[in-house]
């Protein structure tokens, strides 16, 4: 009797976990696009798009983080047919450097995906940029010094004198 109660027990197992199999996988998140990592000059107009496939019934949120930092907190999507694309606009306006942007795609169920899309961010060469940097400032500010001072010393000794510059 008990060799033949094993074999029913594991094909009864096996099948439940094959009827299971599917009902797991219907919930929560199927996939997230991975946008490839991008270079930018600093002020120029982009976007990251990202393209998510969810099974489950309830509305998704979405957070957006740069640098581990929130970025944009709590937006709703609408999908179509448990699709949908979710984009957002990137700030190039920041300093230079290497910015990490994550979103994590979240159902009323609980159930969450993430992405990470690095961003760089380059100055632009040649006369475009010449006046933000820092040494520029250091150069006029010296010159305005040195003009202003200049004025100063030449009014003083002309009325010294008892004559006029002007």
């Amino acid at each position: 009797m008990k060799r033949q109660i094993i074999p029913i027990l594991i094909i009864s197992t096996v099948i439940f976990s094959l009827c299971l199999i599917p009902l797991i996988t219907a919930q929560g998140f199927d996939s997230i696009s991975h946008p490839p990592d991008i270079t930018v000059k600093q002020n120029d107009n982009l976007s990251i798009s990202w393209f998510v496939t969810i099974s489950s019934v309830t509305t998704p949120t979405y957070d957006v983080y740069r640098n581990g930092i929130v970025y944009i907190s709590g937006f709703e999507w609408e999908l179509i047919e448990g699709t949908g694309d979710i984009s957002i606009i990137i700030d190039t306006g920041v300093s230079l450097g290497v910015y990490n942007y994550t979103i994590v795609v979240k159902d009323g169920a609980g159930h969450q995906i993430s992405d990470e899309v690095l961003v760089t961010i380059e100055g632009r060469s040649g006369f475009a940029v010449w006046w933000s940097e820092w040494w520029v400032y250091l150069v006029f500010g010296t010159l305005l010094v040195g003009v202003m001072t200049a004025m100063v010393f030449i009014r003083r000794k002309g009325f010294k004198n008892g004559e006029s510059i002007i």
